[in-house]
């Protein structure tokens, strides 16, 4: 009787530990199958953030080159407009003989090459600098004499966006007072 109930016994636990190590097994595999699913959900996440990332650099390009080409288009039409002006009166003052036309000549001289200098430094005033997109979270305390936006750093640095994306720190002598 011993032996019979040792050996049902002895069957009993081979049954239940093959049971057991399906179950295991099964978890395991299920297990897997999800991790799977989460990394693919999260690559695919990564893979959209990125590209509207891009796409949102690439309009605040086009935004700042279709700024800078009408800059360009109202200097160069300021320019033209001024050296039709020169032009007349240039051609006005060459007309005359007398001594006042000289004199006026001259003058228009002058007013051109003062057009001219106003007109060189609208152009270079036309210059623009465009920023590259800050993704930290840094604040934003002001701007720098060339027109770039200066952010705080987390340690107190102050530093502005390349138009690349990196960070530029500006030396102690340059900082602004921060309250």
């Amino acid at each position: 009787m011993k032996k019979l109930f040792t050996l049902a016994l002895s069957a009993m636990m081979l049954i239940s530990a093959g049971s057991f190590a399906q179950k295991t097994d099964t978890l395991k595999k299920r297990a897997r199958s999800k991790a799977k699913s989460a990394v693919a959900k999260a690559d695919k996440k990564a893979a959209e953030t990125q590209a509207a990332a891009a796409s949102a650099t690439d309009a605040a390009k086009a935004k700042a080159d279709k700024k800078a080409a009408a800059a360009q288009a109202r200097a160069e039409k300021k320019a033209a407009a001024a050296q039709a002006a020169a032009s007349t009166a240039t051609s006005a003052a060459s007309t005359a003989v007398t001594k006042k036309a000289a004199e006026t000549k001259a003058a228009a001289t002058t007013t051109t090459s003062a057009a001219s200098a106003a007109v060189t430094k609208k152009a270079a005033a036309a210059k623009t600098y465009t920023e590259g997109v800050n993704n930290s979270a840094d604040k934003a305390i002001g701007k720098d004499a060339k027109g770039r936006t200066i952010y705080l750093g987390p340690k107190g640095g102050q530093y502005t966006i390349s138009e690349s994306g990196k960070k530029q720190y500006i030396k102690v002598a340059d900082k602004l007072k921060v309250n």
